[in-house]
């Protein structure tokens, strides 16, 4: 599979999204969800402290990745999750205080069973100081509560305005980041999230200039290239077409489906491998509900396209 070192921790191109494990997909199922994505060599695990809130049970996803690392005994794999996120009833609020942090950086690891190799700030909350932030998660450094430390959803310039920082201080800074990214352009607005960041332009610029390496969610689209292929805008869920059902898209589309042709290729593995091939150091989250999907997504994992490939792809106007 293919692989992206950063801070000498070796990452998964494809890296395999939790989101439902242990509340709509049951232990059972994430077991063998998680052992056929370690049979087919992948080694990354994307989880969140929030994970599980809308069944009413914080915390399921990394309590259920705990306990399939300890029944497995695996040491190599990854762990990154997430911490800090808004009270789910109103994301207007940022939980960035020592106090929230602290407690999501000792309840993870508790659940997990271990220290994670990365936690990332689930939501930025432009209100607080970065100084302030990063001495909370480097005092859980310090304490063992995670190795390493990254951001989800902060703007390109706030990453850099925190890594200056903590140059400036002798802090350790942000490593990895996660924002929506995909072959198909959306905005917060079109997803209905403000709290969210999609990769855009600017963002990729700022990637581009500050090397830290980038963890696509959403990295498919939720399946807006995949349907239009197989069945038309007639295929498309309500959400879909409301968040990517736009002109640039129908662009990138049009290329897509040539190159798919062309190629024989399937538009999911294209689609993933437009992140994983990327001039911008990237892994793509992929989200399954069941195995089939998942052996499905992994075909991508070692999917090479050129750097003018995928120029052309993400192109589209």
């Amino acid at each position: 599979m293919l692989q992206l070192t950063t801070q000498n921790m070796p990452l998964s191109r494809v890296i395999l999204g939790s989101a439902y494990f242990g509340t709509t997909i049951d232990d059972e199922h994430s077991f063998a969800m998680l052992d056929l994505y370690y049979a087919l060599g992948g080694r990354t695990i994307d989880t969140a402290r929030v994970y599980g809130a809308w069944s009413g049970h914080i915390g399921d996803s990394e309590k259920t990745i705990g306990r399939w690392l300890a029944l497995r005994g695996h040491k190599d794999v990854i762990v990154i999750t997430k911490c800090a996120h808004p009270a789910p009833d109103d994301r207007s609020k940022g939980r960035l205080d020592p106090e929230s942090i602290r407690e999501d950086l000792e309840r993870s690891a508790d659940a997990l069973g271990r220290a994670p190799d990365w936690t990332l700030l689930h939501r930025d909350d432009t209100g607080r100081p970065v100084e302030e932030i990063l001495e909370s998660l480097n005092r859980g450094l310090s304490d063992g509560l995670t190795q390493r430390i990254g951001c989800s959803n902060w703007y390109v310039s706030r990453v850099n305005e925190a890594n200056a920082a903590a140059a400036a201080h002798g802090m350790t800074g942000f490593t990895l980041s996660e924002i929506l990214w995909s072959l198909g352009a959306t905005t917060p607005a079109l997803q209905g999230d403000p709290t969210l960041v999609c990769m855009d332009g600017t963002e990729y610029e700022g990637y581009m200039k500050n090397g830290i390496p980038v963890l696509a969610f959403s990295s498919q689209a939720k399946g807006y290239f995949s349907k239009m292929i197989a069945g038309g805008e007639a295929s498309l869920s309500e959400k879909s077409r409301a968040r990517f059902a736009q002109p640039v898209n129908k662009g990138r589309l049009e290329r897509l489906t040539s190159f798919c042709k062309s190629r024989e290729l399937s538009p999911s593995a294209v689609v993933l491998a437009c992140i994983t091939c990327n001039a911008l150091p990237a892994c793509a989250i992929i989200g399954c509900s069941n195995e089939t999907q998942l052996a499905d997504s992994m075909q991508a994992a070692d999917l090479k396209l050129s750097l003018e490939e995928v120029r052309w792809l993400f192109s589209g106007k």
